[in-house]
């Protein structure tokens, strides 16, 4: 089994691309988005975020309110590193306990890990091609203001604290450029499966 890494910038469109592979035969996918949202529901997230961060960052379901979590750490670097200590060491076991139930699996011959800050972070996962989502900064900021309701300050400093977008396109295997139509981006998507299949990766 080939084990790929999904990253990309913030906005670029990962998602979409992830659940098109997943919908493929042979191919297991890993959303490190879902095992935050599954993790943040644990108690013993929920109890350190609490201490941390207080009952502001919660909503009234008694969850954690990942919009108003988020207000909190963007930008502010320290804030920011802890939440990534506490969280990223839970999703890499959760990637490698999916990863391991895949191999055992005949039928499965590529693994995807969605891994959003694969370079930022310096992942220590392991892969044979990585795969990067990418769209222009101006492209990234309309649409974390327009989609997220993100101000213009509030984007440009999540834009700050992630790699330059041309710099990750030069460390990737494989480039998906996501500034056009949602239709351009799935033909990208086709020519990868196509190549996945012609190569039996």
């Amino acid at each position: 089994m080939k084990r790929w890494i999904l990253t990309g910038g913030i906005a670029c469109g990962k998602s979409m691309v992830l659940n098109s592979l997943h919908q493929q035969k042979g191919i297991r996918t890993f959303s490190s988005d879902l095992a935050v949202h599954e993790l943040l529901d644990e108690d013993r997230v929920r109890t350190a975020i609490l201490d941390r961060f207080g009952a502001e960052v919660f909503g009234l379901d008694g969850k954690v309110d990942r919009r108003k979590l988020g207000k909190q750490v963007f930008g502010e670097n320290e804030a920011r590193l802890w939440l990534e200590n506490l969280i990223h060491p839970l999703v890499f076991d959760r990637l490698e306990s999916d990863a391991a139930a895949a191999e055992s699996m005949a039928e499965v011959h590529l693994f995807v890990a969605e891994i959003p800050l694969h370079y930022e972070v310096k992942s220590p996962v392991g892969a044979d091609r990585v795969v990067a989502v990418l769209c222009s900064p101006e492209r990234q900021l309309q649409r974390l203001m327009s989609h997220r309701g993100l101000t213009r300050d509030k984007s440009e400093s999540i834009l700050r604290v992630q790699m330059p977008i041309l710099e990750k396109a030069t460390h990737a295997d494989v480039v998906i450029w996501n500034d056009g139509s949602p239709e351009a981006v799935q033909r990208q998507v086709e020519l990868l499966i196509a190549q996945i299949a012609h190569d039996g990766n």
